[in-house]
């Protein structure tokens, strides 16, 4: 008896494998290495280079999740950005081609491989420009000139982004500048979110957009944020939302004309120096480490620094 009751609990242990403290249920879900890249910015808004990794907390679901690797991230960017020349985008033909000829390419390294994106239907992207900023300037002149003024399928053409970008390694930035408001799109919002969490892929913002008023055949106009989703796309995926123009101007000043040619002086569309400064500030990332779950769907990810009037951007979600 008592050794058929062994032989019994030999053959349980067999079929049943002793996994260790923390394990995942094999075919359902692993723990892989994952990285994210942090940025975190003191109170002037620039970023802060002297953080240790012991002023750092993780917490992935809401749990708290040791920091198994840190360092610093790569200076040198994979970078693709994104330019929204429709009519429906306020900022001037001058002003786009300021912005990419003195913000944007200038301001790219030697290490540096970067790509130009335009809204269209389809969506147009680039070749890797070449290195030389004289060439780079040559190649991309003639497609700012002539920008198609049609729909605006921002969320297609952000998918399609990070799937070239997908094919490099990290770091992988996605620039926008656009006023967000979309349409023509086969994707949604939610859509080009997730797969730019799947494909790594950091989405900074330069945002045009601001509160509009939308006429209506009954009643009074309808007030709609198109920045609301740009927002939330940096938010996410841990880039920087810089508003520019008439993301910083008020609607109530439009009420009345002197109030709003004066917010105009104060609050000019000018990209370029926002441009400059997110290439700039994501050059100095922390790149962290962990123990990430690998089942396909979206975990929630916070990243805390124990240090006052600091502001940290990291994904905020991860996919593996």
């Amino acid at each position: 008896m008592i050794l058929r009751a062994a032989i019994a609990i030999v053959a349980l242990v067999a079929f049943f494998p002793v996994r260790s403290p923390g394990s995942l249920d094999p075919g359902k879900t692993r723990a892989v290495p994952t990285f994210i890249d942090v940025l975190v910015l003191n109170p002037e808004g620039l970023p802060q280079s002297d953080v240790a990794q012991s002023e750092f907390e993780l917490l992935a679901d809401g749990k708290p999740t040791p920091i198994t690797q840190f360092g610093r991230s790569r200076s040198e960017l994979n970078i693709v950005m994104l330019v929204d020349g429709t009519a429906s985008q306020p900022l001037k033909r001058y002003e786009i081609v300021t912005g990419v000829t003195t913000g944007f390419l200038p301001n790219l390294q030697a290490g540096d491989r970067a790509r130009m994106a335009y809204l269209g239907n389809p969506p147009i992207l680039t070749n890797w420009l070449p290195t030389d900023r004289t060439a780079a300037l040559n190649a991309v002149r003639p497609s700012l000139d002539r920008l198609p003024l049609e729909s605006s399928p921002i969320w297609d053409t952000i998918d399609l982004c990070v799937q070239a970008l997908q094919q490099v390694p990290e770091p992988r930035v996605l620039l926008l500048m656009t006023d967000g408001r979309a349409t023509g799109n086969k994707i949604g919002l939610d859509d080009a979110e997730r797969r730019a969490l799947e494909g790594k892929v950091t989405i900074s913002v330069v945002s045009e957009g601001g509160e509009w008023l939308i006429p209506q055949f009954v009643g009074s106009p309808d007030r709609v944020r198109s920045d609301v989703s740009l927002r939330r796309l940096a938010d996410e995926t841990g880039g920087l939302y810089m508003p520019d123009g008439t993301a910083r101007r008020t609607l109530r000043a439009q009420m009345n004309a002197f109030a709003y040619v004066k917010e105009l002086v104060n609050t000019p569309s000018v990209p370029a120096p926002l441009i400059a400064q997110i290439v700039s500030s994501l050059r100095t990332r922390y790149r962290i480490g962990f123990d990430g779950v690998a089942d396909g769907k979206v975990h929630s990810l916070e990243v805390r620094v124990k240090r006052s009037g600091v502001e940290v951007r990291a994904p905020r979600l991860y996919v593996n």
